[in-house]
This record gives structure tokens, C-alpha cells and sequence, in this order.
């Protein structure tokens, strides 16, 4: 295969890398590719509100005599605490709730830019072209490079 330069084999790489992020996460070291992931903000509003409903519930049942203004700030705080966890980790906060890696990748939203940039900075151009190359080659006399297709 032919391209103008390396810089337009980076972004065949860079797109390559990002088509596969989106159709087969799996493919990739998970522990890597949770750091481009969280949860977007109309999730988190969800998710903190059913920690609150879930931490109200709890409360009201733990303490009877409290009046509702004592149970909303504790949820509140309650819910504050769990958020901070779904901040620094939202893979694993899913993963002690039982879910299994596809349904978290599902869940959450991936920065696939960064990630695809990265993997291939990370991994070389070789690895994300299609049809895998094992190296590029520089066509004599310009700057367009070719890798040959295995």
C-alpha cells in the first residue's frame, strides 16, 4: 500500500487504531485502556441520583428519629463519596457492582482520539496500518512510503 509521506501513514495508524478502539475494544490491554475512560456527564447526573435515592432509602431505614433535612444533607455527603470513586476509577467502580469488562466498555465513554494517538505512539505506525506492516519503506527519490501487505 502507498501513501503520500509518514505523516499521512501516522494518520492512516491514528484511524486504523480508532476504528478498532470503537469496533473491537477487547482487542486491547484493558488495564491500558481504562485510562481513557469515564463517565460521561448526563451518566454521572443519573448515577448520582440513584446513589442519593439508594443512600436516603438506607438512611431512613438506619435512622428513624432523623428529620428530612438531616437525611438529605447525610445522602448528599453519601453521595459526594461515591462520586469521587466513579472520578478516579469509573472501570473498577463498575467492576465491584458485577459488571463484566464488555458491559463496562459499553457503559462508559472512551476518549478515542487520545487513546488511538497514544496506542500508536505507543505501539508504532507498523502495527495500526492496515493489513499489518512490519515496516515502511521509502519510495526512492520522494517522500511517499509504502509497507507491503502480509
Amino acid at each position: 500500500m502507498l501513501v503520500r509521506d509518514e505523516d499521512h501513514a501516522w494518520q492512516v495508524a491514528v484511524q486504523n487504531a480508532e476504528d478498532e478502539l470503537r469496533m473491537r475494544p477487547e482487542i486491547f490491554n484493558t488495564d491500558w485502556l481504562k485510562n481513557y475512560m469515564y463517565l460521561g456527564e448526563p451518566d454521572k447526573r443519573m448515577l448520582r441520583s440513584d446513589i442519593i435515592s439508594r443512600e436516603w432509602d438506607a438512611l431512613e431505614h438506619e435512622h428513624p428519629d432523623w428529620d428530612r433535612e438531616k437525611i438529605e444533607e447525610e445522602a448528599e455527603k453519601g453521595a459526594e463519596h461515591e462520586m469521587e470513586r466513579v472520578e478516579d476509577d469509573p472501570y473498577e467502580y463498575f467492576r465491584e457492582f458485577g459488571y463484566d469488562e464488555r458491559d463496562i466498555i459499553d457503559k462508559l465513554a472512551v476518549e478515542y482520539e487520545k487513546a488511538s494517538e497514544d496506542a500508536v505512539k505507543e505501539d508504532g505506525v507498523v502495527h495500526f496500518l492496515p493489513m499489518y506492516a512490519e515496516s515502511l519503506e521509502q519510495v526512492p527519490d520522494s517522500e511517499a512510503v509504502y509497507w507491503e501487505v502480509h
